[in-house]
């Protein structure tokens, strides 16, 4: 049947015989059947079946006869093979239907204008409905928030072909938080007509994260430990050693001169002063902002405070096993950035951590910043370069993931991971580029802030001590003694009380134009102290002493009246700046 003619018999042209006919011819006669023709059932060049008509009477078909046959044939081929097609997409949609409600990811989709239509037992089942009474109402009607990932408000222009957009939303509607991909769906014709979303709970996964973060922070506090004993020692070292000295000379009478009193004074000062940067270091990397907001933030800074938190890792704990590594910083006249100060000393800790790591035998740590121009935009740009091992193609492209770690057991695989994301909360990049054997170089891109003033502007406004009384409440007798000092030699007029209620008291028996309180009053706080003195004098400026100054809410402080806030220990200039600051915007 290679030709696709059909048999016939008796065959009129004599051509037809042989067995294959022979073989038919003998059933045929056992059945009276006189003539008979068989034709080939094919379909796109696939033979797969044969149709069969025969006669009680010896006939010859005539040409139209046998053409109707043909056409008979091939509409019986095409019916054929439309029921076999047809059986397919039916098993096929059926085989798609079971496997869409069977994923236990939330599936919906969308038309162009966000209705929906068709969603999958598991993303009904968290919506708390079935799937046929979601279908053809508004995804914002469902999802109760016109701003949520599952609502069609993306451009399409944004989207490659075939390209997935995943996001994380915290869902309230849905009670977790969700990895959700938007990815557009076209026609044959390239058409887009509809939306599909996939979204994954990762709700678990993070806060496991949250809490290995934690873990890893509590390592890095613990390695910061011995740092900070290892600063403090040397702290109160120099303030021993020069009040040690002067009393011996009191003792012995030996009549010091007035340069040698002034410079050892200083060096106590100036040691008391380095152990206040560091507790305020610790201070700044351990506490939890609850507002997050974004202030400018210097770099330079920041890279600074972060090179002086590890020092004692690389300085003395290295090169106490005999490994030199050199730290060299090339700060660059650079713009402000958007963000929080705490969050990216942590991420150039993790950096320069990881750096140290890589060059066991020692090396150098080159730190740059610089402004520069990256698609565009206006960047601050920092290149953290070591010579240490480096890393493989296959590292490299896992560096980023949670849970990567080559340190074995000692890391947790958390720091890049962490630095990546706090670098990406801030709108910016961080590249690596390595090379085994030669190093790698850490380049952190983050958006120039649109004001870039530096510090605040110098205060003009003078003030007038011999009008002003000023009320000291603190419960340790240095302080309150040192505030009456400092206070009273500026020519202002001072009263002092040791807790809450006697402050109180003397507020109301005196009129004042400021009050400075310590926030770690006994019985009665600081705020509540601050709150009585507002709600009897509304205009009263009130100055926070805290040792805790730098942890504090910036929205609680607001609420309970709080003026201004210095950290523990004050200076005199720090002091006298804050009264004049306060009474400034207090008139």
């Amino acid at each position: 049947f290679q030709s696709k003619e059909p048999l016939i018999h008796p065959d009129p042209g004599g051509v037809m015989g042989g067995k294959v006919l022979e073989k038919l011819v003998r059933p045929c006669q056992r059945e009276a059947i006189q003539s008979f023709i068989v034709l080939p059932l094919f379909f796109k060049e696939k033979l797969f079946g044969f149709v069969f008509a025969g006669s009680f009477l010896q006939n010859s078909l005539a040409a139209d006869q046998l053409e109707i046959l043909n056409s008979i044939c091939r509409q019986i081929s095409a019916a054929i093979a439309n029921a076999g097609l047809f059986n397919a997409v039916r098993e096929a949609k059926t085989e798609w239907e079971t496997t869409f409600d069977a994923m236990s990811e939330l599936i919906c989709i969308q038309d162009l204008t966000g209705k929906i239509i068709r969603v999958n037992k598991a993303m009904a089942r968290r919506l708390n409905s079935e799937p046929r009474l979601l279908v053809n109402k508004k995804a914002e009607e469902v999802f109760k928030d016109p701003g949520s990932p599952w609502c069609v408000h993306q451009e399409p222009e944004v989207y490659g072909r075939d390209r997935i957009v995943p996001v994380e939303f915290e869902d309230p509607q849905l009670n977790g938080t969700f990895e959700i991909a938007a990815t557009p769906i076209y026609t044959s014709d390239g058409r887009l007509f509809a939306w599909l979303f996939a979204g994954k709970d990762i709700t678990e996964q993070r806060e496991l994260q949250n809490q290995l973060v934690q873990v890893e922070r509590l390592k890095a506090l613990g390695e910061m430990a011995s740092g900070v004993a290892h600063d403090f020692n040397n702290v109160l070292a120099g303030i021993l050693g020069k009040t040690q000295s002067i009393l011996s000379q009191l003792e012995n009478d030996g009549g010091m001169d007035l340069l040698t009193w002034k410079h050892d004074l200083k060096t106590i000062e100036r040691q008391a002063v380095l152990g206040a940067q560091t507790v305020r270091r610790i201070q700044d990397f351990t506490r939890i902002r609850t507002d997050k907001k974004f202030n400018p933030v210097d770099l330079n800074q920041v890279v600074n405070s972060a090179v002086e938190i590890i020092k004692p890792v690389w300085k003395d704990q290295v090169e106490a096993r005999g490994i030199k590594i050199d730290i060299r910083f090339i700060p660059g006249d650079i713009s402000l950035v958007d963000g929080i100060d705490t969050e990216l000393t942590e991420v150039i800790l993790n950096i320069v951590s990881n750096s140290i790591d890589a060059m066991p035998e020692g090396g150098t740590l080159e730190i740059l910043s610089e402004n520069a121009t990256s698609e565009g935009c206006d960047v601050v740009e920092l290149k953290i370069k070591d010579t240490g091992i480096g890393m493989s193609d296959d590292v490299l492209q896992r560096v980023f993931d949670p849970f990567f770690s080559t340190k074995g057991p000692k890391g947790t695989g958390l720091g890049l991971s962490v630095a990546y994301g706090v670098i990406t909360r801030h709108h910016g990049r961080i590249l690596l580029d390595s090379t085994p054997g030669r190093g790698t170089t850490c380049t952190i891109r983050l958006p120039a802030a649109q004001q870039s003033e530096r510090g605040l502007a110098t205060r003009k406004l003078p003030v007038k001590s011999e009008k002003l009384r000023i009320l000291v409440i603190d419960d340790e007798d240095v302080i309150r003694e040192f505030m009456e000092e400092i206070l009273a030699a500026s020519g202002f007029e001072v009263d002092a009380a040791a807790t809450g209620p006697e402050g109180i008291a003397l507020f109301n028996e005196n009129t004042y134009d400021l009050v400075f309180s310590d926030l770690g009053l006994p019985g009665m706080s600081g705020w509540e102290v601050a709150k009585t003195l507002k709600k009897a004098k509304p205009a009263i400026p009130i100055i926070l002493l805290s040792g805790w100054g730098i942890q504090l809410d910036d929205e609680r402080v607001k609420q309970n009246g709080i003026d201004l806030v210095l950290s523990k220990p004050c200076q005199i200039k720090e002091i006298l700046e804050a009264v004049e600051e306060v009474l400034k915007h207090s008139e």
